[in-house]
């Protein structure tokens, strides 16, 4: 009896204990469960499979985000890159180009600026190009371009640049000298911003002659020698007898807008030069010379009296003029004429947000101090007033340019003014050769552009 009793408490003992020990173990799985987070519903406790009652509360699975992450996923900014056609004394090689383009991108951020080199004329100029890419690969236009003055009446008429009107900084357009302001218009819209300004003027020996010839018949009683670039360029009128025609009182175009040539005052002209060849005060050699600089060695050694030259040569040389003065160049009624020249920026990019971009970058550049310290580095005049005044304080030279500027006019590109030119450079010759009167050769040019 006593062995049957040890018997059941043995097994109700071990029934017990694997009674207890699966408690255990269902409670320590549920603890494990409890350490996942928690599905937002209660699961009643039953006969479900502890297996299954862990598959239902195992959250998805989802990587954790981080700081990074956030960030990689935000849309970044588009960088749009502007493209600039410039020339050789426009580089990126610069200082002041440099700095200003580092200023520029430094203030947007977005905005990144590349320059490609063009030749200032030619087939390689930047003009060329902008007619050939037009037509067969418009995706590589620039934004930007810098066009030579002569130039830019002609990109402006086959549409190959946008108009700037109402679209740049008004207090830099207003602040323009308004030789600057004919230079960038064309047929009565801003079509360049000219950032820089050059004009030929006379320069005279003060060892030869004492007061300033101002007219034509002042350069005859001197008995000075007066030289200047006759050749003119490519068959075509130079600016030097250009603007003795033109002070004569020439009208360029008729009443219908069409070439004329001014019988009286080429008639006029060309008396000049056949007195001047009779005093030898000039001789035919001037024929041979296209530009002013390749007489400068002569004026500096005093082979010349009386010349035209640069203001960009007169600055860079100035310290060697020691005997030499300044002066408008002759005319022949007391009314001087000088043919202004300069370089613009010109809007290409039609894009509204690529402009607006390209218009910031000009004004960069057309900033005062920019345009200043732009014209003393590279010996020209500035096209800003305010710029203007920085450089010159007081500067007697600089005063003269002032008064002389009132005199500029852009270079003429309306149409049929190459064959006008060619008519009158024709003349022109055929009278310093000798080759025919003034009269004559008057009657010569009337005929070769009709």
């Amino acid at each position: 009896m006593e062995k049957q009793m040890k018997a059941i408490i043995f097994s109700s003992a071990k029934h017990f204990i694997v009674t207890l020990t699966a408690a255990f173990i269902g409670l320590l799985s549920i603890g494990c469960q409890s350490t996942q987070a928690p599905t937002g519903e209660l699961t009643q406790v039953g006969p479900t499979p502890i297996s299954t009652a862990i598959s239902v509360a195992q959250p998805t699975s989802r990587p954790l985000s981080t700081a990074a992450d956030t960030i990689s996923s935000q849309p970044q900014p588009t960088v749009i890159t502007l493209t600039v056609w410039a020339t050789e004394g426009f580089t990126p090689q610069s200082d002041l180009v440099a700095e200003q383009l580092s200023n520029f991108e430094t203030d947007n951020p977005n905005v990144k600026v590349k320059i490609h080199l063009k030749n200032s004329s030619g087939q390689a100029s930047a003009l060329n190009y902008l007619r050939s890419a037009k037509e067969v690969a418009p995706g590589v236009l620039p934004d930007l371009v810098i066009l030579d003055t002569g130039d830019l009446p002609y990109a402006w008429r086959e549409n190959l640049i946008q108009p700037l009107n109402d679209k740049l900084d008004r207090t830099i357009v207003q602040d323009l000298l308004p030789a600057a302001l004919k230079l960038g218009a064309v047929d009565g819209q801003l079509a360049g911003m000219p950032f820089e300004l050059d004009l030929e003027h006379l320069v005279y020996n003060t060892t030869l002659i004492t007061d300033t010839p101002l007219l034509w018949t002042d350069v005859l009683s001197s008995g000075v020698s007066y030289q200047f670039p006759a050749k003119g360029r490519a068959k075509q009128l130079g600016d030097a007898s250009l603007s003795h025609y033109v002070s004569a009182g020439a009208r360029l175009v008729n009443e219908e807008g069409a070439a004329k040539v001014d019988e009286a005052a080429l008639l006029d002209t060309l008396n000049f030069y056949q007195h001047a060849l009779e005093q030898e005060i000039i001789n035919a050699d001037i024929l041979n010379v296209s530009e002013s600089y390749e007489q400068w060695e002569q004026f500096l050694s005093g082979e010349i009296g009386m010349t035209h030259v640069s203001a960009h040569r007169y600055l860079t040389d100035r310290r060697m003029l020691s005997n030499a003065r300044p002066g408008a160049i002759p005319s022949a009624k007391g009314a001087p004429v000088a043919i202004g020249h300069g370089w613009v920026f010109a809007l290409v990019t039609s894009d509204p947000a690529r402009q607006k971009h390209a218009l910031k970058l000009i004004e960069t550049f057309m900033q005062t101090d920019v345009n200043a310290n732009w014209a003393t580095r590279s010996a020209v005049i500035p096209t800003r007033q305010s710029a203007f005044y920085l450089v010159a304080n007081d500067d007697p030279y600089w005063l003269f340019l002032s008064n002389y500027l009132q005199a500029a006019i852009p270079q003429p590109a309306f149409e049929g003014f190459d064959q006008l030119s060619r008519a009158l450079q024709q003349a022109v010759e055929q009278v310093i050769n000798k080759e025919a009167s003034p009269d004559k050769a008057v009657q010569n040019a009337v005929a070769d552009l009709e």
